[in-house]
């Protein structure tokens, strides 16, 4: 399975909560090779947010390195709101300097609905400054 249709499927199952989960591979400058997604648990309660356990996180890095590779960022899904960040991602997103974040529309029945995000000097920047792929939601 293709890593777009895994993140779209498990945006789709755990809405009206967010998906989220680690992005996986290897880096050789500005080239990122990401070689697989991994699920995490979303530890937050609520709806419109997400949280990945410290512990878990520590032992993704962990396995990762085992197989010669790292965390290159992580995504999460917006199961009703907007493919750009939330100020929550804002303000998490200063904890990940140096990593990309994907946000997974939800509700797109178009194919898979995403943005991208580097996140460095406590801000997030649009990967494709001409806005998420395969969406209409630009503000």
């Amino acid at each position: 399975m293709k890593i777009e249709d895994q993140l779209l499927r498990e945006a789709h199952h755990a809405a009206p909560r967010e998906a989220c989960g680690l992005l996986i591979g290897r880096q050789s400058g500005h080239l990122l090779d990401v070689q697989e997604a991994w699920t995490m648990i979303n530890e937050e309660d609520g709806l419109g947010a997400f949280a990945i356990d410290g512990l878990a996180l520590l032992e993704a890095e962990d396995r990762a390195a085992a197989s010669g590779r790292e965390v290159l960022g992580l995504y999460h899904s917006h199961a009703s709101g907007p493919l750009w960040p939330s100020p929550q991602d804002r303000r998490v997103a200063r904890n990940w300097p140096g990593t990309l974040w994907l946000i997974i529309g939800a509700t797109h029945n178009q194919g898979v609905a995403w943005s991208a995000w580097w996140s460095e000097g406590g801000r997030l920047d649009p990967v494709f400054p001409g806005g998420p792929v395969v969406s209409s939601a630009v503000p």
